[in-house]
């Protein structure tokens, strides 16, 4: 605003432009307004300000859901395109499994091509559940026992990059009636992992939080960190700084989604060059 002010007395006649104020108490709310700018005299300017935050916002909130629609159309698209050759996958496998003598050396990894292709389905079910906007019907499950299968899921990765694993797990964490949580953490710990290409630690902490019987899990990596400007957008569909075929742009904030849709919020703390920090926190549905 200042600036614009120096530039009509410098001898601009009008300047019509947007600023955005800047909160002077912490928690008051970011004002951005439309301003027009006249000369009258040399000693003379006359300021308009309309203030269009809401507007703003509305206007943000629409996309967003735009947005979020879109998502719902293709992972409705995308669900009904897996299903077919999963369910064949699937098939296949449990007949080599059937054929295995219970001491073949070769089962132990057919059984995790099965456990794969059933995350798979669940995924697949999460997602149509999803694009629906509607919650799984879910049995208990153990939050802890999902964090070491999702490890145990990406260890080949872990092990080629040299990373040491963590696990600080609340042992008296209940069970819980979050089973699609599990797509969330295998996105957190897969994004983690390719933070950490030369290798580092991953640090997975669980903890149920009493007092107000919340659940608290954390996926802390020592990587290479997010640039703010990069940050900032994080959550948005469809943005990435992946590769075009390495990301979709679409993980977070279907984390977000997943994570909202039970009243959650997901926060994410980064430092370049020294790791990101990623924080769910969930109240305990009964």
């Amino acid at each position: 605003l200042e600036e614009a002010i120096e530039r009509v007395k410098g001898g601009e006649g009008q300047i019509d432009d947007e600023v955005f104020f800047k909160p002077v108490e912490k928690e008051a709310i970011p004002r951005q307004a439309k301003i027009k700018l006249v000369k009258l005299d040399p000693d003379n300017i006359i300021l308009l300000l309309e203030d269009i935050t809401e507007a703003v916002r509305a206007e943000r909130r629409a996309i967003q859901a735009e947005k979020m629609a879109t998502i719902g159309r293709l992972a409705a698209n995308l669900a009904h395109e897996l299903n077919s050759p999963l369910d064949g996958a699937m098939r296949y496998v449990r007949f080599l499994l059937e054929d295995m003598y219970e001491d073949d050396p070769r089962r132990k990894y057919v059984s995790r091509i099965k456990d794969a292709l059933e995350r798979m389905d669940r995924t697949i079910k999460g997602l149509l559940y999803f694009a629906r906007g509607k919650t799984q019907t879910l049995k208990p499950a153990d939050l802890n026992e999902m964090v070491r299968q999702t490890i145990s899921f990406f260890e080949d990765q872990i092990r080629r990059r040299g990373i040491e694993v963590v696990e600080e797990l609340d042992e008296e964490m209940p069970r819980i009636l979050h089973q699609d949580i599990e797509h969330v953490l295998v996105n957190l710990i897969k994004n983690a992992i390719q933070a950490m290409p030369e290798g580092g630690v991953l640090t997975v902490r669980t903890r149920f939080d009493k007092s107000d019987r919340s659940i608290i899990f954390q996926v802390i990596d020592t990587g290479v960190g997010i640039p703010p400007e990069i940050l900032q957008n994080i959550f948005l569909p469809f943005f990435t700084t992946k590769e075009v075929g390495e990301g979709t742009g679409l993980g977070l904030s279907i984390c977000r989604g997943i994570v909202e849709r039970y009243g959650g919020s997901i926060r994410i703390d980064s430092e370049v060059g020294q790791g990101t920090t990623v924080t769910v926190r969930i109240p305990l549905q009964t």
